[in-house]
């Protein structure tokens, strides 16, 4: 303690605090310091850019700018992970699971142009995938007469398995190949003859020789197949002895004869247009003539139907809109119309209830007449019984 000679313990006391008093430097030695306060002072949560009050940041969590406290994504649940005060966007679950590794395979082809061959519809496990396609291989035919060979039972190989909704929207054509049949089907989409790997193994053929194909085989997704090369096989169909073409995929999917196989094979026609012939023609306008009332007249009840109005409505009379001079012609073309189907009857005296109409312009320049009720409509007692249906 530093004092004044003279001065008493209160005027000393006085003095240390005029001054200030620090402690020596051997008395923190040893010792850890101790915190400074500043630096214990909340920052700004997660995904914050600034903790001032009104200004936006930023956030993280819901992918959006907002001032502090305002997050929209406060006790949400997120789709991706399941927990709660983020969205999908902001998300953290995946971002720090490693990617798996890809493995690239490179094939040198020389000079020769490498083509992407499109598979446009594949089924696995009575699943249907569709998709798009490019273009193909041909198929060497070569057309021989049916040996006289008696004829063995023949094992079907690969079959359609789905349900029968499935089997009726896909055209399949059987196939012999090593005496056994296989179905195919027929995809106009597909660029190429896809034979899968399982299918060739079922068929036990004798020294198959499988070539190198330099094309990827592409799914609709743009996903490549594992293609292990192309075989030519002598394939029946309808009779008739062909050299076929085939890509070998290893996958779970039908047999598919592309567009190129199924034009040469005669098993798809284009047709531009359709023509009905004078039968046809003739059995319609019997059809229309024989109940011509269904397609002429304009239904009705048999019985006319009564409004009840509330005890205390009040009759309105609408004053009469005007009408364009161009448009008359043709709302008198119209009322006459439905006066001569007796839907509408005039009415040349005075009434408590008047209302108006509403004229819309048809796309083929024709009217369309609807009245607007709005003051009767609010004084009718609702029916709260349903309407009966046809059955009933």
């Amino acid at each position: 303690m530093q004092g004044k000679v003279g001065l008493s313990s209160t005027d000393s006391l006085h003095v240390i605090k005029k001054k200030g008093y620090s402690r020596p430097k051997s008395y923190y030695d040893g010792k850890s310091h101790r915190p400074n306060p500043q630096n214990n002072k909340p920052g700004p949560s997660q995904g914050c850019q600034s903790a001032k009050t009104g200004q936006t940041y930023k956030c993280l969590k819901c992918g959006t700018e907002h001032t502090r406290a305002n997050c929209p994504a406060y006790g949400k649940i997120c789709k991706k992970c399941g927990q709660k005060n983020h969205f999908a966007v902001g998300c953290q679950a995946n971002k720090n699971k490693s990617q798996p590794k890809r493995t690239v395979h490179e094939t040198k082809v020389g000079l020769e142009e490498v083509e992407d061959l499109f598979i446009s519809a594949l089924f696995q496990d009575d699943f249907t995938m569709a998709a798009t396609c490019p273009k193909d291989d041909a198929i060497q035919s070569k057309e021989r007469q049916r040996t006289s060979t008696p004829s063995r039972p023949k094992e079907v190989v690969e079959q359609i398995s789905g349900t029968d909704k499935v089997q009726m929207l896909s055209w399949m054509q059987p196939v012999i190949i090593n005496n056994q049949t296989v179905n195919f089907k027929l995809d106009s989409g597909a660029q190429c003859n896809v034979l899968p790997s399982h299918v060739l193994d079922k068929l036990k053929l004798p020294k198959v020789r499988l070539e190198h194909n330099q094309n990827r085989i592409l799914s609709y997704d743009n996903q490549e197949l594992n293609c292990l090369g192309n075989v030519i096989l002598d394939s029946e169909v309808n009779g008739v002895n062909y050299k076929i073409k085939y890509v070998v995929v290893k996958t779970k999917s039908v047999p598919i004869l592309g567009l190129n196989a199924c034009v040469k094979l005669n098993l798809l026609q284009r047709v531009n247009s359709l023509q009905l012939d004078s039968e046809s023609l003739a059995s319609k306008d019997k059809f229309v003539n024989k109940y011509k009332e269904v397609f002429t007249s304009v239904g009705k009840f048999p019985k006319k139907f009564s409004l009840e109005l509330k005890e205390n409505a009040k009759p309105v009379v609408n004053s009469v809109r005007r009408i364009p001079e161009s448009v008359k012609p043709k709302l008198k073309e119209v009322l006459d119309r439905l006066i001569d189907n007796n839907i509408i009857e005039p009415v040349d005296y005075p009434t408590d209830w008047v209302n108006n109409i509403v004229i819309v312009e048809k796309p083929d320049k024709s009217l369309r007449i609807c009245l607007d009720p709005a003051q009767l409509n609010e004084c009718i007692k609702l029916d709260p019984f349903p309407i009966p249906s046809a059955d009933e």
